[in-house]
């Protein structure tokens, strides 16, 4: 009769991790070359891993991971004799006659922790759904993060030698000469991809403003404007519903007002538009992930799944504040924090662009000039650091009615004869570049806001480029 998954052998392979242990004591380069893919504790016997961390100790001070000075280390650490003293090491160097096959044997090490620990995480997770505790959704969410957790310290250190990388630049360098580079993804917007150049794998991208600034109807344009150019997109949504973001993509392509589409309250001729707009949105290659529990994890499992199923192009997550909630951490800081730094592992993992959107602090309401700034981020300074390039969003029509505009235009001081008084912008929202890896920042650009379709444009005057 077969054993019971109990009575089966839990995975291992001790011949590998000896091997991997005798490699480096016979040669110290070794260990630089599987540095970072393995961690003691993926190491099935306990006396292999007190050997590993000794070598990990002694790699990191310079030292040679000899024989003699990892049973110094050991000693020193009170557990030479708990592994076998000198006679274990020494057998341990006679166990292999090279250390040429060191990252195979590594990859045999890690792939069997990588085992262990997802039985490990098999049993909490059968251990949540057993306790009942939660609802369905949560289990779920916490159930990803588990399985997703199995894989552990494993990665390969991606280094690049100054000719190689010389050849790169030359090759890019060559192709924009001649019209061939590949640009960034661009936003779909003219003035901000000329200003930002688009968007980069790797990239974290913040979008960042005070409530009805249109943080969402941004992300969704540009989204929309690059799924027509070909771009797989992942929306990933915690502040609306599927069904509220697909209302939005057809209020922006019928012209038809927002709060109609969603209540049904539309014309006849309004609803031929809706039905020829809903042809496109079938089109468009957006996947939206709707979770009220969704965090970083989930976020992650759906990108792996759409790269493989359908190819990936750029991440939006709505917004971080919200997604935070699920992340590990002591209080909200600690929260926000975590997910700022695991969305730009997501980003460098997945290697496409993640755009986030995220509040701003009430402090720009406060000052005369309310036009937000770094600091007004909110949980700034983890923020501020993670992320590639802030767009923060400013309109005046949210502070001031028409009314109030024209009066203080009227006491406005004038620079001279020809400083008359501006329109007011009731339509125009300003795109201000407050952080830019690759380019100049406190740049800002001018786009339309048409607020009842939810929708950002190009201003049609050529002058309204730049604020």
């Amino acid at each position: 009769m077969l054993a019971s998954h109990q009575e089966r052998m839990v995975p291992h392979n001790v011949d590998a991790e000896e091997a991997v242990l005798g490699s480096c004591l016979i040669d110290s380069g070794a260990v630089a070359k599987v540095y970072g893919r393995l961690e003691p504790g993926d190491f099935y016997r306990e006396r292999n891993a007190a050997v590993w961390r000794a070598m990990l100790d002694a790699f990191k001070a310079g030292e040679p991971t000899d024989v003699l000075i990892v049973s110094h280390r050991l000693q020193a650490a009170g557990h030479l004799e708990e592994v076998g003293g000198h006679p274990y090491l020494s057998s341990l160097a006679d166990s292999v006659p090279t250390a040429v096959h060191i990252e195979h044997y590594a990859k045999l090490v890690g792939d069997a922790a990588v085992r262990r620990r997802l039985i490990g995480a098999a049993g909490q997770v059968a251990g949540l759904a057993y306790e009942g505790e939660g609802e369905p959704d949560e289990i779920l969410a916490r159930a990803g993060q588990l399985v997703l957790g199995a894989r552990g310290a494993r990665r390969q250190l991606d280094l690049r030698a100054a000719p190689e990388r010389a050849m790169s630049a030359a090759a890019r360098l060559t192709a924009q000469q001649t019209g061939t580079a590949t640009p960034g993804l661009p936003w779909g917007f003219r003035w901000l991809d000329e200003t930002t150049k688009g968007l980069y794998g790797g990239q974290l991208a913040l979008i960042a403003g005070r409530p009805s600034m249109g943080k969402t109807s941004l992300m969704l344009c540009a989204a929309m404007r690059q799924a027509r150019r070909g771009a797989r997109v992942l929306f990933a949504s915690k502040e609306m519903s599927e069904e509220a973001l697909t209302a939005r993509q057809l209020a922006v392509l019928a012209h038809v007002d927002v709060q109609d589409v969603v209540a049904g309250t539309v014309t006849p001729e309004e609803y031929d538009r809706l039905a020829e707009a809903l042809s496109e949105v079938q089109e468009e290659q957006i996947s939206v992930l709707d979770d009220p529990l969704m965090n970083v994890a989930s976020i992650y499992a759906a990108a792996v799944q759409m790269q493989a199923r359908d190819g990936l192009d750029i991440i939006y997550a709505d917004y971080l504040q919200l997604i935070a909630r699920h992340e590990a951490g002591s209080d909200e800081y600690a929260r926000a924090s975590a997910a700022s730094v695991n969305l730009k592992g997501l980003a460098r993992q997945v290697g496409v662009p993640v755009v986030v959107g995220t509040q701003l602090s009430r402090e720009c309401e406060r000052r005369d000039d309310k036009r937000p700034v770094l600091s007004d981020l909110r949980d700034s300074g983890t923020l501020e650091q993670d992320a590639d390039l802030v767009l923060m969003l400013y309109r005046d029509s949210v502070y001031y009615d028409k009314a109030t505009w024209e009066e203080r235009e009227r006491k406005r001081p004038k620079k001279s004869s020809l400083d008359t008084p501006r329109p007011y912008p009731e339509n125009v929202c300003e795109v201000l570049v407050r952080k830019q890896r690759q380019g100049p920042a406190n740049k800002s650009v001018r786009l339309a806001f048409l607020g009842r379709y939810a929708e950002f444009a190009e201003l049609t005057s050529a002058e309204d480029r730049w604020v």
